[in-house]
């Protein structure tokens, strides 16, 4: 982060660039009869990134694969929604129901704009550009298709899903089977073309959540509480080796550690080796995968966008149109304790300085756009430095 101030000057100029050539690519849009811009706040239609995106990194490369066809984003979304899920039937919408099915046409639509002006709605060779059956979950006895996005609600859906697989519910709460090894049993991945098929005759999903909020929530639940001689464990530990500033380095699995010098990475130096992972060009651990990669939702559409911010009521729509409602009971697992969310939030991204913010955003920048997230409120939390980062902060808001 310090002594290269050409090369931030260089980021900087790249990144300007680019987004004034996205905003042009919005303006052509907009002419050519874009979205409603009545619509306002969280589900209002694409209006660019919020951000600066620092169009660095590294890219993918694999065989071309042509885009799923189906008609989830057209105008008769609306009333493809009131089909009675599984056994096909037409029934009016309850009122609750048509509000948040007017979300989700509102989700859709921004979703698909988003896609079509970054061009990440079309075909191509890399991972951004092609479908990605991988991490999908097809449930045919009930026609629905779900994309798991961890640390945004994989619980309590793993849990459901096993459900509709057939484990019983008491099995559920005392196998000490890991829940997504059970669902991967039941559930093979899907190839593309077996994809392709359900999601034709299928109510399909996913839950999303806010970039910043799934990282912390991700770091704190495998490397902060990491279990001892786990995966997660032994990599805070080579975090804590590289990445921490003088000795002594504790590391290892004893139960006593200063607190100014854990045992487990800070967040800090966590968002130091993600940032160095992603400049490599390495392979994210599950849990921080954007999700513009893990599900690529510019190429699979997807019925229900579901947000963890609303998540009661989107998942309570989800299991209605699904008809799931005799076996799914709508819940949500992993609630917070203690202190609130905003608390616990700016007790972390206060340690980052605003260049390590900026960096996370060009991490997550499609995730932002296509999602509707915004940086609002994390940048004021952050340190600032030096010249540099004050240089960064400066450009953020062009």
């Amino acid at each position: 982060m310090r002594g290269r101030p050409g090369r931030w000057c260089a980021l900087l100029a790249a990144a300007a660039a680019a987004l004034l050539l996205l905003q042009a690519a919005l303006v052509d849009q907009r002419a050519a009869g874009g979205a409603d811009t009545a619509l306002r706040g969280d589900d209002a239609p694409f209006a660019g990134p919020q951000q600066m995106s620092v169009l660095v990194g590294p890219s993918d490369s694999s065989a071309v694969t042509s885009r799923i066809k189906k008609s989830a984003h057209s105008d008769d979304a609306l009333e493809e929604a009131e089909w009675g899920g599984a056994a096909g039937g037409r029934a009016e919408l309850p009122a609750w129901m048509a509000s948040v099915a007017q979300r989700m046409e509102r989700r859709r639509r921004h979703l698909s704009d988003a896609c079509s002006a970054l061009g990440l709605d079309a075909p191509g060779n890399d991972s951004l550009h092609r479908p990605n059956p991988w991490e999908f979950f097809v449930n045919h006895k009930h026609h629905l298709v779900w994309c798991n996005v961890f640390k945004a609600a994989s619980t309590s859906w793993m849990y459901n899903f096993n459900l509709l697989a057939g484990y019983s519910p008491k099995y559920l709460q005392t196998t000490k089977e890991v829940p997504l090894s059970l669902a991967r049993q039941r559930y093979p991945r899907p190839s593309l073309a077996e994809l392709r098929a359900a999601l034709n005759k299928s109510v399909s999903f996913l839950i999303v959540r806010h970039p910043l909020q799934r990282l912390l929530s991700a770091y704190r639940d495998k490397l902060e509480n990491a279990l001892p001689h786990t995966f997660h464990q032994r990599m805070g530990a080579q975090i804590v080796r590289k990445y921490r500033k003088g000795p002594p380095k504790i590391v290892g699995t004893q139960k006593k550690t200063n607190p100014k010098n854990p045992r487990w990475p800070t967040f800090s130096e966590f968002v130091q080796f993600l940032v160095d992972e992603y400049r490599k060009g390495s392979q994210f651990d599950m849990h921080w995968t954007p999700i513009t990669e893990f599900c690529t939702p510019c190429q699979v559409p997807f019925d229900v966008i579901a947000k963890f911010e609303t998540l009661e009521e989107d998942q309570n729509f989800l299991i209605h149109l699904a008809n799931l409602q005799d076996i799914i009971q709508p819940q949500k697992k992993n609630q917070a304790k203690g202190r609130t969310t905003t608390e616990v939030e700016d007790a972390y991204f206060s340690q980052l300085t605003k260049a390590q913010i900026l960096l996370l955003y060009n991490i997550y920048r499609y995730d932002f756009t296509l999602f509707n997230y915004t940086l609002e409120g994390y940048l004021e939390l952050a340190i600032t430095e030096t010249p540099e980062e004050t240089v960064l902060d400066v450009h953020a808001t062009v």
